[in-house]
Order: C-alpha cells, then sequence, then structure tokens
C-alpha cells in the first residue's frame, strides 16, 4: 500500500496511540474511503480522508479538514470499535454501516470490508501484536458467513422435526378419537 508521503507522520502517529489498529490496515482503509483526498466529500455527507460524518467526527474531535486529525481520529475510532467487537472485520463493518449488525450484510459494506482486508494482506501481521493477522481475519469472515448458514440449516431441520411431530400426535388424535 503506498501511503503519500506527506501522510506518513501522521499514520505513524496513530500506530503508536492506537497499537491495536494495523497500519496497513488503516493505510488501506484511507484508500478505500478517500484515495487519500482530503478534501472528498460523500453524497451522504462524510468528508475529509477518513470520511467522517459530522456527528462521529464531534464525537471524537475531530476536524475533518486536517488530514492529521482525520487519520488519529480513524485510528481512535478503529480502535474503540475493535475493542467493541473484537474483530477487524466486525470493526470495519461497523465503521462503514454503523455499529448495529444488522446493517452490515448489504452488498456495500461486504465489499468495503473484503476490498480493505485484501488491500491490506496479512502485512499487518509482521507487527506482532499478540492477535490474528489480517488474512486469518479474512479467512474467519468468509468462514463465518458459511457457519452461520450451517447453523441456520441445523436449527431448522429441528424446527421441522418438531413441526412434524407435534403435527402427526394432533392429526393422529383425531383418527383415533
Amino acid at each position: 500500500m503506498l501511503v503519500p508521503t506527506e501522510y506518513r507522520g501522521a499514520l505513524d502517529e496513530a500506530r503508536r496511540r492506537y497499537p491495536t489498529v494495523p497500519s496497513a490496515l488503516l493505510a488501506a482503509q484511507l484508500q478505500q474511503e478517500s484515495g487519500w483526498n482530503p478534501n472528498a466529500v460523500s453524497p451522504v455527507g462524510a468528508r475529509g480522508l477518513a470520511q467522517f460524518m459530522p456527528a462521529t467526527a464531534a464525537a471524537y474531535g475531530v476536524n475533518v479538514a486536517d488530514p492529521r486529525s482525520s487519520i488519529i481520529g480513524a485510528a481512535h475510532y478503529d480502535s474503540d470499535l475493535y475493542a467493541r467487537f473484537k474483530s477487524y472485520p466486525a470493526a470495519l463493518a461497523a465503521y462503514n454501516a454503523g455499529p448495529d449488525s444488522r446493517r452490515w450484510s448489504n452488498p456495500e459494506t461486504t465489499h468495503y470490508v473484503s476490498s480493505i482486508l485484501a488491500a491490506a494482506g496479512g502485512s499487518a501481521g509482521a507487527v506482532d501484536t499478540g492477535r490474528p493477522t489480517l488474512a486469518l481475519e479474512r479467512a474467519q469472515f468468509a468462514g463465518s458467513m458459511g457457519q452461520i448458514g450451517a447453523l441456520f440449516n441445523k436449527h431448522l431441520v429441528w424446527v421441522l422435526i418438531i413441526v412434524g411431530i407435534l403435527w402427526l400426535r394432533h392429526t393422529g388424535a383425531r383418527r383415533f378419537a
């Protein structure tokens, strides 16, 4: 990931202040958010390098017109989200779509998360943080989607068995009464 020279110092400062956020992940996220354009404005009103919505920028004390403030604010927000959700994919999904996990399965957020994890690659694992590497997290994210489907199917089978038994008892009781 090529980080523009003028933002490397702020990225290093963010890494020192928020060590739970790998630099590669933050750099990939900023590339995805604004393409390193400090004047970027989204159709929904997000602004700056890190594309903060006004309320989130205010809550984190971010001056969206200041790239350094945006980078450090994004690392702070990512760090808080990681602490809450214990997963980089979940933290990224929450950054993109908000902390309500029911909103994370939309195609935009799924693409956002997978694009950032792919761009960051496993390079964050080069810094030993005692946590899984981004490559492992990406694999776990993909695997969890399959596990959710399998869990749903398993429970659906049990529900159908129970409904079938109850139906048989109900109809059987009428035949023999």
